[in-house]
């Protein structure tokens, strides 16, 4: 390109990440017949799921030909989750009307415990950002 300029600086972003992740799920399951087609179903479910992530998001600034470091701005992140789901469903059936009348319920019940740790590194050391963090408590 005629006239083009030459950039004076370029970014260097190299992203690391360390997740580990859980999906477990239960199930028990209950069912009575009478023997006079009459039926009675419950089930209880239980499901957990675990998230442990550690991001690092270094940006280095260098001049062109990256033999010179002007600035750096490292950021990391420390995001654990939680999540219990509890459900519980129970149906009933029954001859009625020259048909089948059939009943049923169900609830559920979820906790949740999530963290989001925002921090810049400076130097060896890493300072929480608490602006950017939720859960800053912590």
């Amino acid at each position: 390109m005629i006239g083009a300029a030459e950039p004076d600086s370029i970014l260097v972003a190299n992203s690391e990440s360390d997740n580990e992740r859980d999906n477990h799920n239960f199930n028990i399951n209950y069912q009575f017949d009478s023997g006079k087609e009459r039926t009675l179903n419950i089930d209880l479910d239980y499901g957990l799921y675990r998230n442990r992530s550690e991001d690092m998001q270094p940006n280095f600034y260098r001049n062109r030909t990256e033999t010179q470091t002007f600035s750096e701005r490292i950021y990391a992140t420390n995001s654990p989750t939680d999540i219990d789901i509890y459900t519980l469903k129970a149906d009933y059936e029954q001859p009625a009307f020259n048909g089948k009348l059939s009943a049923g319920i169900k609830t559920a019940y979820i906790t949740t415990d999530n963290t989001f740790m925002f921090y810049i590194r400076l130097w060896t050391e890493e300072i929480r950002e608490l602006g950017n963090s939720v859960n800053p408590s912590i």
